[in-house]
């Protein structure tokens, strides 16, 4: 039985899978298995799997289903995973040589449940956006049943750990929904000791056409509230139910406040709508929203003082007047309306 599961949902990227799986079968830690779920594909994605599948039998298991979206084929791929850990790995990204054997070494070391790692932002010719860092804790073990701080930091990402499979047991992705990685915080809380290295192992493409590269619409706003009640309700079953103050931080950043994605919308009135339903969240899980500027993050540091200088001001006025932030919004799809622009820079 291999030690890794690796999951990898495949639908239409044939420009960018042959350099996946090509970091994938080159790990040096070899005890893996390679789950390539084709989830319907209808360019040459085929032919690029069964060519690995041909080269590296031992490694990689292609599999083929009809299209269901990235959360179904996850989901076939826990179905079938057979390693005592899991990994995922999004087919239009890449890996570094070294990620499964670190993760590895780090989670057997110290019997933990759940392993993080960073990762670089990058574009499709390779120049990075942005390094992204997911916890600032200086422990490489953390016990969270002593330390809850970085909940608030490792993100729902699934790409970016490594679980012991058994956190799956009776959980999956919702299918058809955005934010659907949302599930990985609610695999968190069944989790007593964390690993982390502060190496970026994971390079995440940023490509047009990817599901994080589409405008904000209603599906979203719909979908984003559905998945955090799912994790809201769990959280308050869970073993850190009395870790309140982490929950309400992560609830004011993600959904108390105006989100910055709603910068994007040209819709007045679905722009009033997003402010009334933030308002409706902000009173319904009671939410203390002035605390924001006071949460620490897990090395000591103040978290909103640690921001970039934009996103400072954003949440600012997102959390002292949100009135007045939607009346500049409002504004702002009238004079866009008015004047034919049709790009504007994001916040």
């Amino acid at each position: 039985m291999p030690k890794i599961s690796i999951i990898v949902p495949v639908y239409n990227v044939e420009k960018y899978l042959d350099k996946c799986l090509r970091s994938l079968v080159n790990q040096s830690f070899q005890d893996i298995e390679i789950l390539v779920i084709n989830d319907g594909s209808t360019d040459n994605s085929h032919v690029i799997i069964d060519k690995y599948a041909a080269l590296y039998p031992h490694l990689i298991k292609s599999i083929v289903k009809a299209n269901g979206g990235l959360a179904d084929a996850r989901n076939y791929g826990l179905r079938h995973a057979k390693g005592d850990y899991l990994m995922f790995v999004d087919s239009d990204d890449w890996v570094e040589p070294g990620l499964c054997k670190e993760m590895y070494d780090l989670i057997t070391r110290y019997n933990a449940q759940m392993g993080v790692f960073n990762a670089i932002w990058e574009d499709e010719s390779g120049s990075v956006l942005k390094k992204m860092k997911f916890t600032y804790h200086p422990d490489e073990c953390i016990d969270l049943k002593k330390d809850f701080s970085v909940f608030n930091e490792i993100c729902g990402y699934a790409w970016n750990k490594i679980f012991k499979r058994k956190l799956f047991k009776g959980i999956e992705f919702p299918i058809g929904r955005y934010y659907e990685d949302t599930v990985i915080l609610i695999v968190f809380l069944e989790v007593n000791k964390l690993v982390k290295t502060d190496k970026a192992y994971y390079h995440y493409v940023q490509r047009p056409g990817s599901i994080t590269n589409v405008s904000y619409t209603r599906k979203h706003f719909i979908d984003f509230y559905f998945c955090h009640d799912l994790l809201i309700k769990a959280f308050n079953q869970s073993q850190y139910k009395n870790y309140k103050d982490r929950l309400h931080f992560y609830l004011i950043r993600h959904g108390g406040a105006p989100l910055p994605p709603w910068n994007q919308i040209r819709d007045p009135i679905f722009l009033k709508e997003c402010f009334e339903k933030s308002k409706e969240f902000r009173r319904e899980n009671k939410l203390p929203m002035f605390q924001y500027f006071f949460y620490k993050r897990s090395d000591g540091k103040n978290h909103f003082l640690n921001w970039l200088l934009k996103y400072k001001l954003y949440y600012i006025l997102a959390i002292f007047s949100p009135w007045l932030l939607k009346n500049l919004l409002l504004a702002r799809i009238l004079f866009l309306k008015e004047t034919g622009i049709k790009y504007t820079i994001p916040l």
